[in-house]
């Protein structure tokens, strides 16, 4: 994936949780795969398809001619998705066998977040 001339990943993570949620559900026919363990927990895999442009939300500027396989597991408990696995063309100078894994963990425990340094 070409990250451009500044070599900055075109991901957008602001608001992932719902970004996530809309891309789960915009997966065409859905197949119950199975179930796994995820951090310890477990989860219903499921694994689908989509047109790259419902990617959007979550890359910038995905284009809209590319398929993409989309797996997610979400956890058997409490419904959250734990793990997403993209794979295929996002962007045509991408290889057809590129392969995007996200995993969330951490649910509800407390971050530091510092605010960067300021001239002044």
């Amino acid at each position: 994936m070409d990250f451009g001339a500044a070599g900055i990943p075109p991901f957008k993570f602001a608001d992932l949780g719902h970004t996530l949620s809309a891309i789960i559900q915009s997966i065409d026919a859905p197949t119950l795969i199975g179930s796994e363990s995820v951090d310890g927990a477990g989860t219903w895999r499921i694994h689908g398809s989509l047109p790259s442009e419902r990617l959007r939300g979550l890359v910038t500027n995905a284009e809209p001619v590319h398929e993409v396989k989309l797996e997610g597991w979400i956890d058997k408990d409490i419904g959250l998705l734990r793990k997403v696995q993209i794979a295929g063309q996002i962007y045509s100078q991408d290889s057809e066998d590129v392969v995007g894994n996200l995993t969330l963990h951490g649910f509800d425990e407390p971050v530091e977040i510092s605010l960067p340094n300021t001239p002044g």
